[in-house]
């Protein structure tokens, strides 16, 4: 009976941290997320690209996160504060 709650125990501790661990593999950093939206290479989001990113991805958020206006986004606007 000991060996099956011992067995029992570890199974939930896989179940639990391996889940976790599984969680976090697939989270990407902001400046991976960048990169797979820029579609042209180029080191700027245009707001199709960004837009493509995700329902989230209005235009009203892309102009919040174009800080210098000029209809492109960076690595830096796009990631703000996350990009460190």
């Amino acid at each position: 009976m000991k060996r099956l709650v011992a067995v029992l125990m570890a199974l939930a501790l896989v179940v639990v941290f391996g889940v976790g661990a599984a969680n976090a593999a697939e989270a990407k950093p902001c400046p991976d997320t960048f990169k797979a939206l820029d579609k042209n290479g180029d080191g700027k989001l245009a707001l199709d690209e960004f837009k493509a990113g995700g329902e989230k991805n209005t235009e009203d958020a892309f102009k919040a996160k174009d800080a210098n206006k000029d209809g492109a986004l960076t690595v830096e606007e796009f990631c703000g504060a996350e990009k460190k």
